[in-house]
Parts: C-alpha cells; structure tokens; sequence
C-alpha cells in the first residue's frame, strides 16, 4: 500500500488507479477533487481481508477521506473512519470500532500468532502513523483504544503461573483459569 500511495514513489496514486494517465498528461492532483459512496465487495491486503466495505469516500487533493464505513471481517462488524494525508509528509488516521472479532480467524493468517489465540474481542482502535516508508511509520505508530476479549484463550502460555513465578511458563490460558 505504501508503495502504492506513497507520493515519493516515481508512480503516484492516481496513475496506478487511473494508468491512462502518462507523463505528457499529469492530472494536477491538488485539483481534483471528488465524492461519492464507495462499495467494496472484499478489500485485501497482505493475509487479511474486509468484506463488504462501504462509506462515503472524499478525494481532496493528495487528502482521502473514508467516512461514516462500515463492513466485516472475521465474523466482526467494523465501523470508523479513515484519513490519509498523501502530501510530502504522509499522514494516516484510522478510528474503528469493531464487534464480535473471531480472534482465531484474525490471527490464522500469521506466521507467528496462527493457533495460538481464541476467543472473540469487541472494542474500538486509534491508529495514527507518518512517514513513508516502514521504519517511519512504524516508529511514529501511535496506537490507543480499549478492548473487551470473551471466551479469551492463549495457547503454548500460562499466564497464571508465568505472573506467580516471574517468568514465562508453558502451557495454556483461558478465560476460566
């Protein structure tokens, strides 16, 4: 996505979605503008997918703007909103509220997290991050929210017994122990 997006890259956001644009005929990208109502079947992106996607979508300039959105993923209701600054220095804003998250199906697609979680999680996530590429954004990665987990369950990891003796123990936690 960054790659894609990101106006520092030789191709811009606007050429990739719209590649009859060339170079003898740049469109002025502080002069466009649109909105309207997007509707996305199924967005995917790395492992992970959102069905379902739909909200009031704002181009101003290098600004985009997704708001009011709602759609599914991992048998979760998520709504929020999105903002991406694509100006010199990128910005990114996502404020989500999310219902009935299956974390298992959410963590399926890791390499390091698959098998280890269960349980579902509803709450809601502040995401903020800048910068260009990925130790920018993910140095100015600045996270808050608060999340409520049901029927929690960690896999390979005794969280009682590693809090009694200070250390981490194997095993398995839930939300009974």
């Amino acid at each position: 996505l960054d790659r894609w997006l990101n106006p520092r890259w030789r191709q811009g956001f606007l050429q990739n979605i719209l590649p009859f644009l060339n170079s003898t005929r740049r469109l002025a990208l502080s002069a466009f503008q649109a909105q309207g109502h997007l509707s996305v079947s199924e967005f995917a992106f790395t492992r992970y997918t959102i069905s379902r996607l739909q909200g009031e979508l704002v181009l101003d300039g290098p600004r985009v703007e997704l708001r009011n959105a709602d759609a599914s993923s991992y048998g979760s209701k998520l709504q929020g909103d999105l903002r991406a600054d694509f100006s010199s220095s990128p910005s990114y804003r996502i404020n989500a509220r999310f219902n009935g998250l299956d974390l298992a199906s959410l963590t399926a697609g890791s390499p390091i997290f698959s098998g280890i979680f269960g349980g579902t999680s509803s709450g809601n996530l502040l995401l903020e991050f800048t910068g260009a590429g990925r130790q920018e954004l993910a140095s100015s990665l600045r996270c808050d929210g608060a999340a409520e987990i049901q029927n929690a369950s960690w896999k390979g990891f005794d969280l009682l017994a590693s809090l009694r003796e200070v250390e981490a123990r194997p095993g398995n936690s839930s939300a009974v122990d």
